[in-house]
């Protein structure tokens, strides 16, 4: 069965069961997020959700599901007591993993990114590698191209995930390494060199990222006014929502937001264009090359 076959053959799945679960289906990758807030009431659901899953493949439609290759993975705070989620079906055990890999990205269960960093640094070591072997041969305007075909590629993958995330200094010491390659005088700052070649250091990014992707995706934010319900002079303004766990402030929605009610009124006005916005937002992280997010808002608020 071809892959579009494949998709149209299971494309009702979602409504057999999703009255209390939610579903992610791209390609032929099958994704089902279960919500609870006790052990008990989870280890339910999951039973009831694989027997619902179980009818609709078995009994409608002459599939097996394949529990060998089915991993299940547990998203909860780390300071919270951990149990055992029971997933066992047909004498098989269901494997509850610590990190599994999504359309690219290593997630792990306390969201913390740590294997997608350290992902991202062994695949940037064997760039630099590469790069270095190449910078005998080429011209800069050649291994600049190389740059963003081996390095820049991966940094920028998933990037408004693990943007803020502790390991992710890693990334920027390894993005620097690479940089001095093409260059750099011996103890030098790095920065004229990022500025020279027209690259964005690794929080610089991961702020482009974040706001193109406000920008590009409105309805899943709210203004104040819609929250509030109060005529203020921030009433147009995006409503930051109040978050308490760091792992929520680091998260796309409060960062995003707060990166957002930063911005320079003259960049921030061309957000209707997204082009132009993204143009201009470039030329002004490249200009002021910030090392990290709170050197960018203490900037923000200075001017």
């Amino acid at each position: 069965m071809g892959l579009l076959l494949f998709i149209v053959y299971i494309n009702n799945l979602p409504r057999h069961i999703s009255h209390f679960t939610d579903f992610v289906l791209f390609a032929d990758d099958t994704s089902i997020l279960i919500t609870e807030k006790n052990y008990k009431n989870l280890n339910q659901k999951i039973r009831l959700t694989l027997d619902c899953n179980n009818g609709w493949c078995f009994k409608a439609n002459q599939l097996v599901h394949n529990l060998m290759e089915t991993d299940v993975i547990k998203f909860s705070p780390l300071h919270l007591l951990q149990s055992q989620l029971i997933t066992e079906r047909d004498n098989t055990t269901i494997r509850e993993v610590p990190d599994t890999k999504f359309l690219g990205v290593q997630i792990d269960n306390y969201l913390n990114w740590k294997c997608h960093i350290d992902w991202i640094l062994l695949k940037l070591s064997m760039a630099g590698f590469v790069i270095r072997q190449l910078f005998y041969v080429l011209n800069l305007k050649t291994l600049r191209m190389a740059y963003f075909a081996y390095s820049h590629s991966i940094i920028r993958y998933g990037i408004i995930f693990w943007g803020t995330t502790t390991n992710s200094c890693k990334v920027l010491k390894l993005q620097k390494r690479v940089i001095i390659m093409y260059g750099a005088e011996p103890r030098a700052s790095c920065r004229g060199l990022f500025r020279k070649l027209e690259i964005l250091p690794v929080p610089c990014q991961y702020i482009l990222s974040l706001m193109l992707f406000i920008i590009d995706n409105p309805n899943n934010f709210q203004t104040s006014l819609e929250i509030l319900r109060l005529h203020t002079r921030s009433k147009n303004q995006l409503f930051i929502p109040i978050a308490n766990l760091k792992s929520v402030q680091k998260g796309i929605a409060y960062s995003g937001l707060e990166i957002y009610v930063s911005l320079p009124s003259n960049i921030l006005n061309l957000k209707n264009n997204r082009k132009q916005f993204k143009n201009e937002f470039y030329m002004y992280l490249l200009n002021n090359l910030f090392y990290s997010l709170k050197e960018f808002l203490e900037f923000s608020r200075d001017n």
